[in-house]
This record gives structure tokens, sequence and C-alpha cells, in this order.
């Protein structure tokens, strides 16, 4: 289907084929919290992390670092105390005696804290977040990414993301909470889906012709999908936004926090009628759901980390080229990718520091063509974006940074759409819906999501698999929606969430609470056991009440 560029002053950055890539705007509905556990106005408006987490905290935990006097560099980007690859428990989901938590006592040195908090509005029946949640006084930014905590929080937080991981795969945990395909017995933990629901590439093929014979149509994304919605979805997300402060953002607390969310094969069956994108109408829906960096962002990144292929390499993991007609056919998830081998790799320093490697280079990326764009260092005040420099003076900037002829074209094609924001204009926009905030307003830079999925260089389910997975960079130039709303899923490259669709029920939400509580235990188990002593101090894990929420 050809390009609408009639309709969308940024539709010459998309592939010609676009119309067909198969998407999921409206599918994916998940109920709100029940009436008395919803955020109140109180909440809504706190400035602290204890006012607004206060009925929805899981569990704290604290994270020392060297004293200032033990270094000339900052604790961020001192070297980690050791936390070793997880230890296997002996069986840490059926825990008979409590964990004796240390007491939480006045930090002497560089300090984070991590929270485990029941989010207000899920993505999914089963998500949690983990949070940074150290009190800031006045004139000090909060601790919003991956360069601004302390190494050893950065680990902790990607050791979580493993554990997450190890325990939605335990075979108890998904008979118990109903997590995937245990009722044939063909399923096997360890296996990728096509193996545990004893298929191969033929009879997915097979599957999905017969999933949509009535239309005449047979592709082989529906059956991956097919698979996949059987199985179960598992999900991690990370947002990046720290600039941004007027508009609607994908980091709306700026802190640095990991989504955790796992998808039943209920919540996920509406997925088996997935739309095209050229069948979408709602230019405001689009730009959301398809920024318009979505393919020129990949292959800006393809250029500009290319530096770090050795370090990946010596991680087992790969930077996957960018290929726009793989993802417009259903083949390829959105984004920048990097192929990791295994899921135990999230926990070890060594995932830390390429996290950390990864947004340094995105961070000056976002700067360099902050001065290329506008010729300013700092990011704009609230209400307020930079002048755009004539389109003659940005393509001589963007040959000063080093950049492809094939990129720079990309980039002077993006200039050219984009305008200058009057201060009436951004008065009007103060007043206006979000729908048109996000659609006039750019993102403040850097601003990108980063996901952990389930899927093979192919884009196929590895649900079940020590691995490989994927992890995806999407940068966001007006696009609101984080990586825990708006990601790819087998067969489908764009999938959004729609949250507070209805209520959970309270049975619901105690099945939920008691998933969460699950996990928190099994995690501090295996934190407990691998984190050098002395520096990882955490409180009990809490208590959860149906009228009132978490307390500790």
């Amino acid at each position: 289907m050809p390009r609408r560029t009639g309709s969308d002053p940024f539709a010459t950055l998309m592939p010609a084929d676009l119309g067909q890539m198969p998407v999921a705007w409206q599918q994916l509905r998940i109920p709100g919290p029940p009436p008395g556990l919803a955020l109140s106005p109180a909440e809504q408006s706190a400035q602290t992390p204890e006012t607004r987490f206060a009925r929805r905290s899981i569990q704290r935990l604290e994270l020392r670092g060297e004293t200032a006097r033990d270094s000339g560099h900052p604790a961020s980007s001192r070297p980690a105390p050791s936390c070793s690859a997880p230890t296997e428990p002996t069986d840490p989901t059926q825990l008979t005696q409590p964990i004796e938590p240390a007491e939480l006592t006045q930090p002497t040195q560089p300090t984070d804290q991590l929270a485990l908090i029941d989010k207000a509005s899920p993505h999914a029946l089963f998500d949690l977040m983990l949070t940074e949640v150290s009190p800031h006084g006045a004139g000090q930014a909060p601790k919003a990414d991956a360069d601004s905590v302390m190494p050893i929080t950065g680990q902790l937080l990607w050791q979580t993301a493993a554990n997450f991981h190890r325990f939605v795969s335990r075979p108890e945990i998904r008979r118990e909470f109903g997590l995937g395909a245990e009722a044939d017995p063909r399923f096997r933990a360890g296996n990728a889906p096509m193996a545990q629901l004893g298929m191969n590439q033929v009879d997915t093929e097979q599957l999905g012709m017969k999933q949509i014979a009535s239309s005449g149509v047979a592709t082989t994304e529906t059956a991956t999908t097919e698979v996949a919605t059987q199985a179960g979805w598992l999900q991690l997300a990370l947002n990046c936004d720290p600039n941004t402060h007027d508009r609607e953002s994908v980091q709306a607390l700026k802190s640095f926090h990991l989504h955790l969310i796992y998808w039943r094969p209920p919540e996920l069956r509406a997925l088996h009628q997935a739309d095209r994108y050229g069948d979408q109408h709602d230019p405001y829906l689009a730009r959301q759901c398809l920024d318009p960096l979505s393919f020129i962002g990949p292959r800006l990144l393809d250029d500009r980390l290319q530096a770090l292929d050795p370090d990946l390499a010596a991680l087992g993991a790969q930077r996957l080229p960018a290929d726009a007609s793989a993802s417009c056919a259903g083949q390829r998830p959105l984004g920048c990718l990097i192929a990791l081998p295994s899921w135990d790799l999230l926990a070890t320093p060594a995932f830390e520091r390429l996290i950390r490697q990864l947004h340094q280079r995105l961070t000056a990326t976002a700067s360099a063509l902050l001065r290329a764009f506008t010729g300013a260092e700092q990011a704009p005040r609230p209400w307020q974006r930079h002048r755009l420099l004539p389109l003659r003076q940005i393509a001589q900037n963007l040959e000063s940074i080093g950049l492809s002829a094939a990129i720079r074209a990309d980039l002077l094609a993006l200039a050219q759409p984009l305008h200058d924001l009057s201060a009436a204009r951004a008065q009007q926009l103060k007043r206006a819906s979000p729908a048109r905030r996000m659609h006039q307003m750019t993102l403040n830079q850097p601003c990108y999501s980063l996901s952990l999925s389930p899927m093979d260089a192919l884009g196929r389910s590895t649900l079940g698999a020590d691995g490989p997975l994927l992890l995806s960079l999407q940068l966001k130039l007006f696009s609101g929606i984080g990586g825990a709303g708006l990601f790819s899923f087998p067969g489908i490259p764009s999938l959004r969430v729609l949250r507070a669709q209805g209520q959970f029920s309270d049975a619901d939400w105690q099945r939920r609470a008691d998933f969460q509580r699950r996990f928190a235990e099994y995690n501090s188990t295996i934190i407990k056991q691998d984190c050098a002593e002395g520096h990882l101090h955490y409180g009990p894990v809490g208590q959860f009440q149906s009228a009132t929420g978490w307390t500790r």
C-alpha cells in the first residue's frame, strides 16, 4: 500500500510496504484495580515516592556503595560490589520460614533505594514495577536513568529481571497461576513454545492457514501469533525520558524503573485478530503507536552503536542490522535489536555495564543531534522548544558528526516537516487535550524505551527456554507510550495495551497480590544468597489487605 503522504507529514520516513504491517492497537484490553485501590487525588499529585507508593510498596531495598573518600570518581561510575549470577534456591516458591530482613539504617555511604511496586494502572493482571525511590531534596534531580544510579543498583535491577523470567518459567508457578499451556501434556518447561505445543515450523504454518481459512489468506505471522498466545507472554520494559516535563511522556515518574509483566493466554486471546497498518485511519493514534523515528531510529543506532560490537561479541550477543521490510511483513520486531544468548546474562555485572554504555551512547547521540538541529546544548524549559536552525545549517552540522550519507539524508527528511513552537501555540497546547499535545509537541531528548522479550532473531517466541532473547531500543520523538504499553509480539510488530478497561474483581486482585508476594519472596531469597554482604539491606515483604493495599 502506498504511503499516505497527504495526511502524514512524516510519511516519507516510512517504508513503502508499511501498509501491510500487522498491528494490534485495540485488541489487548486490561482492566484497572477495584474501586477502593485506585489512585486517590492525593496520590496522583504526590511529590514524593513515600506518599505516592504508600499503599503499593511491596518491598524496599537499600543499596550502599563505597564511601566518597574511597575514590575520586562518583559512585555511579565506580565498579559495583560483586553480585554473582543467580543461584537457584532449593525451593524459594514454597518458603516455610519468613525471610529475616536486615533493618534499614541511616546511610554513611552513597545509597540508592529500590522498591517493588504494585502498579496502580496495570498492564496485565500479573505485573510489578521495580523503581528507584530515594528521596531527593530541592534542586536535586531524581535518579532517572542507568547512569544516575550506582552500578550495584543497576545490577540488582537486572538480576531481579532475570529472576522474574526464572520465576514465571517454573512449572509449579505456571500451573498455580495459569500462566501458559500446561494443560497440554506436551508442554515441558525449558522448551520453546513450538516444542511445547508439539509443533514444528510446518505445523505452525498449517495452524495459521486453518486459523484464517475463512478469509482465504494464510500468513506465517498468524501462526507465530497463535503459538505465542497459547503459551502466554513475558515482557520487561525500561523507559527513559528525563527532560520532558510539560507534555505526556514515556517516563511520567522521573525515576529509574523496570516493568515486569506477564500476560496469561486469556488476556492474549484477542490478538488472534490482528489488523494492518494500512487500515488505520486515526492520525493521532498512528503517530503515538508508530513514532516518526520508528524506522530511521534503528538505522541511526546501527551507525552509532557499531563501536560496541566487540563488547557485544564478548557477551555472546550481536546487534542485528535494521530490516524494515521484515518488520512490515510481521517477521521481525521494531527497534534496534540486540540478540542476547541467555536470560542469565542479565544477572551479571557485564550486562549492567552494557546497559550503562547503551544509555551513554544514546545520550551522546541526542546531544549531538540537538546541537545539529538547534545549536543548543541543554534541554529547553517546560512549554518551550529550541528554535530550529535553517535546513542548510542543519545539513552542515550533521556532516560534522560523522554520520553516513544515508543517515544524514534520513535526518534531513525528519527536519523538513518540523517547525518551531511559538509561545502562543505552547499556551494553546497547555490547555489542549493530551492527544493533541502529544501529536504536536516533541519530546525532549534523550527519549527511548528498552524492552527485553523472549524472541529469537526471526521474531519467534522462545518463552520457556533459557534463551535467546531480544533487547529492543526504540527512539521516541512524539510517542508518549512506553515499552510496557507498546511493544512487539510474535507476528505483530506493533502491539498496544489499553489499560483501565473496566475493573478487576477483588478476587482477581487478591490473586495478583499472591503472585506478587510469591515473586518478592523468591527474588529476596536469591539476592540474599548472591549480593555482596554489607551492600544490600532489604526490608520485609509486605502484607496485602484487600481494603487498603500493601502494608509493611
